[in-house]
């Protein structure tokens, strides 16, 4: 939990205290809206986040569940353990196919982010950051999950 709100920490205090420079002024659009393959980035990536993050809050709430039934002398049914492998397998047939996406992807982000101006290189590590956020909102479900 510490080493994901130190790289949250760090990741964000380079996109806000980056480098201030002479540069022309921003461009009207947003970075999403003016270049196609990082509009399919982010989408991908925030899916794939999305779907990640989900499926863990889920299985977790699930686990809470069957922990309290079987805290209140009940056992925990066949229906609970086959909808989190329902809820599982769904999930990881989604994050399977993001993940294949975002590796082709990645391929060519490298050569996407060299074409990158600097206003727009901080304008993409800030939507990508908004990815890691949501790791960070997970984490935080899963302590209140802890502490019930």
């Amino acid at each position: 939990m510490n080493i994901l709100k130190i790289s949250l920490f760090a990741l964000l205090s380079i996109s806000l205290f980056s480098c201030k420079s002479d540069a022309p002024a921003e461009p009207a659009e947003p970075l999403i809206e003016r270049n196609e393959e990082v509009r399919e980035y982010i989408d991908v990536l925030d899916e794939l986040v999305d779907e990640y993050c989900t499926l863990v809050e889920k299985l977790a709430e699930k686990a809470v569940d069957i922990e309290e039934k079987e805290a209140n002398g009940e056992e925990a049914t066949f229906l609970d353990g086959l909808e989190m492998l329902g809820t599982m397998g769904t999930s990881t047939l989604k994050i399977m196919k993001l993940s294949e996406e975002i590796e082709e992807m990645e391929k060519q982000q490298k050569e996407f982010e060299e074409n990158l101006s600097a206003a727009d290189f901080e304008e993409f590590m800030k939507l990508y950051s908004k990815s890691v956020v949501r790791f960070y909102d997970m984490a935080k479900t899963l302590e209140k999950l802890e502490d019930k």
